[in-house]
């Protein structure tokens, strides 16, 4: 019953309502307009307080959201800079096995304790994010399976090379997350530009001699010649058999 409705009800009864039934019925209608209109307004109250809460809520993701790229971010921000030490660690007087091992060593400890911040903070990542991410992750492994092949072939000075290089490499990817981060976020208008950031790029000093980079390539080609060799051989005996 809206209430024009009960305006109107209460104006006929009030016309052709007997002496007896009147009073009784008006305070009944007022009574039942009374109990509708509180619980109208409790409704409304209601409704009010779930689009409040659920404005809570979209706000605290949203911050849960941010808070767990920031963490992302700074870790990745420290492991890149354990990247730097073990350049350092390789630099200059690395001349035997056992500075590469202890610098690997070092990296590793390092590199678990950052990992495991960032697997419990990447939830809300986007899978672009994750994919660079993932990326990142593949990089330091290429870089450490390619100074245990340089320590393994006693060629130590190449080690600054390799590091220099994939330190490089690893700065874009976080340069990439960071630029989606900054992307999402409505409250900043300022466009990140990995231009703009030459030495974060540059962070493991000056670039290595032409000399040893021509034979940290040679290197690589022999690695890449030799996987090919192995990919051409037969995989079994019966396929020995079949080719002879």
């Amino acid at each position: 019953m809206t209430q024009e409705t009960y305006i109107r009800t209460l104006e006929f009864l009030e016309r052709f309502g007997s002496v007896v039934i009147l009073p009784i019925a008006i305070v009944w209608l007022t009574q039942w307009w009374t109990k509708k209109q509180k619980k109208d307004d409790q409704n409304f109250e209601i409704s009010k307080l779930k689009e409040t809460k659920g404005i809570e809520s979209e706000f605290q993701l949203e911050s849960d959201k941010k808070n767990h790229e920031k963490i992302v971010h700074s870790s990745l921000l420290k492991i890149l800079f354990q990247v730097q030490k073990l350049h350092i660690s390789v630099s200059g007087s690395c001349v035997d096995t056992s500075c590469i091992d202890t610098a690997i060593n070092d990296f590793n400890q390092s590199l678990n304790q950052h990992q495991s911040i960032i697997s419990d903070n990447q939830i809300f990542l986007s899978s672009k994010t994750t994919n660079n991410l993932y990326r990142f992750y593949s990089l330091i492994g290429e870089l450490l399976i390619e100074l245990r092949e340089i320590r393994d072939k006693k060629m130590f000075e190449l080690a600054i090379v390799s590091v220099w290089e994939y330190s490089q490499r690893l700065a874009d990817s976080i340069i990439d997350i960071q630029d989606e981060f900054v992307q999402k976020r409505k409250d900043l208008t300022e466009k990140f530009d990995k231009l703009e950031v030459p030495y974060f790029r540059n962070c493991c000093g000056q670039e290595p001699s032409p000399e040893l980079k021509k034979k940290i390539e040679t290197l690589r080609n022999q690695k890449l010649e030799l996987e090919m060799h192995i990919n051409q051989l037969p995989n079994s005996i019966e396929e020995v058999k079949l080719n002879s």
